[in-house]
């Protein structure tokens, strides 16, 4: 077990993973994709938490509501990734 920064611990962490689980700061989203993605082994499984946020991610986030943003803006950025959606 390892205690800290997620995303520090996980860049540090020699090799690729079969699974990562993401359920940091929802605004922390966004930067989790960017490094768990070259963490994980091709076919692995990249599992976020609350990615639907009760249903605030399909309407328009507040401008002080940065969680929701975070959400929204991982949202679009799982669903454009080549990465995890090869052809």
């Amino acid at each position: 077990m390892r205690v800290g920064n997620a995303h520090d611990l996980l860049q540090k962490t020699p090799g690729k993973f079969d699974l990562i689980f993401n359920d940091v700061n929802k605004d922390q989203y966004p930067a989790s994709l960017h490094v768990a993605v070259p963490k994980l082994r091709r076919g692995g499984l990249f599992i976020s938490d609350n990615t639907l946020w009760s249903g605030k991610a399909a309407r328009p986030a507040a401008p002080d509501d940065m969680d929701t943003q975070g959400i929204q803006e991982f949202n679009r950025l799982v669903y454009a990734s080549k990465e995890l959606y090869p052809s």
